[in-house]
């Protein structure tokens, strides 16, 4: 078994520093070290695959783009704010022999002083991840590339909770997976710039973990979540989305996104081909989608909390088509990074055409990619 190191960082040189420290000092060496540099100023560091997935495309984005890249049959993240204990690769290589996924414990090191001792769950239960994080973070988790790919990788329009809606997803795949308790991640936490990028509002990720999760959650475990998020970020994310639109570049992922969440009577509606007429930018295609947005809109609306949701797909729709949207609505922009575009398009088209590759180009232009795409400009 061959494993990887995965080194995110986000403007904190001093911080990625004792980060590598902290894994090239492992009991167990890795057999390969990647740094994906998702900041604004480029970093660069000695005897490590450097990668740049930023600036501000998010977590998920750059593990990807990472697991993407990584020869090894195992990968090992950190996050450039944390360090490993020296033993930390042995412990979990160990669990990684029989298992697709692993988790470790870790020391929380909080901002307001003080330490907590946190340790993942011992085996894989939905319902520990729909409310909260049950003890799994960007640091102590191992899991198998393979795996990891089969799951469609870290879901990259969360700019949080990617690390529950991965668990989630795992546990929904039944794949195998172990922990220990004992603290090998010191977690730190920091006033400092954070690769969960405390610049943008968290009330847009958290609506969207929502919208995915939601239609599995009890309308208690609705409310547990809004409470926990109110209480530890100041965001409301509001109530459960009952109209999801997925915009983005065709090759996106927006109908797998929506298909992997609709649930029971939920509905996913795809207009990939439906809408190709409407592709333009006069007035009277801007007024034809608008037209249409709303009557979906109004539908929609008659419909009761807790009803049947919709997930709408439409192609070479821009946030501005849909107009102002209504409390049980929300939107979702999915605008992955140019290789895992690529990647995905070519594998369903077989090539990437220059067209698309232009769409795909007007939407990193407008507004970034992963994370930072994923609001569509909305605050």
């Amino acid at each position: 078994m061959k494993t990887a190191a995965i080194l995110i960082t986000c403007d904190r040189p001093q911080l990625v520093e004792e980060a590598l420290a902290s894994i090239l000092r492992q009991s167990l060496p890795v057999d390969e070290l990647i740094v994906v540099d998702d900041g604004a100023i480029p970093v660069s560091l000695p005897d490590a695959t450097m990668l740049r997935s930023g600036p501000g495309a998010g977590p998920s984005a750059a593990r990807n783009l990472a697991a993407l890249a990584a020869s090894a049959d195992t990968l090992l993240f950190l996050d450039d704010d944390d360090l490993w204990a020296p033993d930390h690769v042995a412990r979990l290589a160990e669990l990684m022999q029989s298992n697709d996924l692993a988790a470790s414990g870790m020391t929380h090191h909080r901002r307001r002083g003080g330490t907590a001792h946190r340790a993942p769950p011992p085996r894989l239960d939905v319902a520990d991840w729909l409310t909260g994080n049950a003890g799994v973070q960007g640091s102590n988790l191992a899991v198998r590339r393979q795996a990891l790919l089969s799951l469609g990788g870290f879901d990259e329009a969360l700019g949080c909770c990617e690390d529950m809606d991965l668990m989630v997803r795992a546990a929904d795949a039944g794949l195998r997976y172990a922990s220990h308790g004992q603290a090998t991640v010191d977690w730190r936490t920091h006033a400092g710039p954070r690769i969960t990028d405390g610049r943008r509002s968290l009330r847009h990720p958290h609506r969207t973990f929502l919208a995915a999760h939601g239609g599995r959650m009890t309308a208690g475990q609705v409310a547990s979540f809004r409470d926990r998020c109110s209480a530890l970020f100041g965001a409301d994310p509001g109530p459960l989305p009952r109209l999801t639109w997925l915009l983005g570049p065709p090759g996106a992922g927006k109908t797998t996104w929506a298909t992997r969440h609709a649930r029971g009577a939920d509905r996913v509606m795809d207009f990939t081909e439906a809408m190709i007429w409407l592709d333009g930018a006069d007035l009277g295609v801007r007024r034809a989608k608008r037209h249409l947005a709303e009557a979906i809109r109004v539908t929609e609306a008659n419909r009761g909390e807790g009803e049947r949701r919709l997930f709408v797909t439409p192609a070479y729709f821009s946030p501005e088509d849909l107009g102002p949207l209504a409390s049980f609505e929300h939107l979702i922009c999915v605008v992955p990074a140019e290789p895992r575009w690529e990647r995905q398009l070519a594998g369903r088209e077989g090539v990437v055409q220059p067209r698309d590759r232009a769409e795909h180009g007007r939407w990193v232009a407008a507004f970034g990619c992963g994370a930072s795409a994923a609001a569509g400009g909305q605050a």
